[in-house]
């Protein structure tokens, strides 16, 4: 589902990442993790085609990203969902438009995109907060609404830039039983965290980055 082969990326002359090689299949919940600057965002950013490697090869849902032209990217796109960690919710929209927001995109008919909206909204326990404007939520019903932005349009592969990093430790718990039960859906998830506590005891696969390489992978 996610392939890296001997990927290298550097920002002026500073190498971030060397070749890095992994792969993660479909339906695995995977962390990426290692010290602040390691490299985990730039990680992410390549697999969604924000950024482009200096060398290697990456594929993601079938898609071959290094060959993506910049008109097929948004292509790409609808099969990723991606949370990031300073949430990126629009403070003027409510609740409900910032999920809709990319089902009206797609051009989705009207009563569908509340079907979805409120479905995904149950999910993450938030139904009645959908006419609701983000400032007006704590930081984890808004890092909740990431979440159910992220996976509205039922992507087949989620990405998640440090999801707990601003939370405490009860909403974390919440957040990372969402992950997964979406994961128990057959979405591939892939976590980039730098705190420990979310992988330790979790049995899932965990990938070490240190000094720009992977520096071992074990089991959470």
């Amino acid at each position: 589902m996610i392939q890296l082969s001997n990927v290298t990326k550097s920002y002026d002359d500073q190498v971030v990442l060397r070749d890095i090689s992994f792969t993660i299949e479909k339906g695995e919940l995977a962390f990426i993790t290692g010290p602040s600057g390691a490299g985990k965002t730039t990680l992410l950013r390549l697999i969604y085609r924000a950024e482009r490697p200096d060398k290697g090869h990456i594929f993601v849902a079938g898609w071959d990203v290094e060959k993506l032209k910049q008109r097929t990217i948004p292509f790409l796109r609808r099969n990723l969902g991606i949370v990031f960690q300073d949430f990126r919710l629009l403070p003027n929209k409510t609740v409900f438009d910032n999920i809709a927001l990319a089902l009206r995109i797609h051009g989705m008919h009207p009563q569908e995109i509340r079907e979805h909206v409120m479905e995904v909204l149950d999910d993450v326990g938030l139904r009645d907060k959908a006419h609701n404007y983000p400032p007006h939520l704590s930081g984890g019903e808004q890092q909740r609404i990431v979440l159910a932005r992220a996976i509205v349009s039922k992507p087949s592969v989620l990405l998640a830039d440090e999801p707990t990093g601003n939370l405490d430790p009860e909403n974390t718990r919440t957040v990372m039983k969402l992950f997964k039960e979406i994961n128990a859906r057959g979405t591939t998830v892939l976590i980039a965290t730098h705190h420990r506590d979310l992988f330790l005891g979790t049995g899932r696969r965990v990938i070490h980055l240190k000094d720009t390489r992977i520096e071992k992978e074990d089991t959470g």
